[in-house]
């Protein structure tokens, strides 16, 4: 893949390859656990 910059991009350019990634629910848990300090954001 070859390094793109911002000024390379134009509207509408897509890029086809790109990888997925299914976030589970005890993922977003852990990481609010870990990064928020409001609990209650978690409740």
């Amino acid at each position: 893949m070859d390094i793109m910059y911002f000024e390379d991009i134009k509207v509408g350019n897509k890029r086809t390859k790109s990888v997925t990634y299914q976030v589970k629910k005890e993922e977003i848990i852990e990481f609010a656990r870990h990064w928020d300090t409001r609990s209650f954001h978690i409740d």
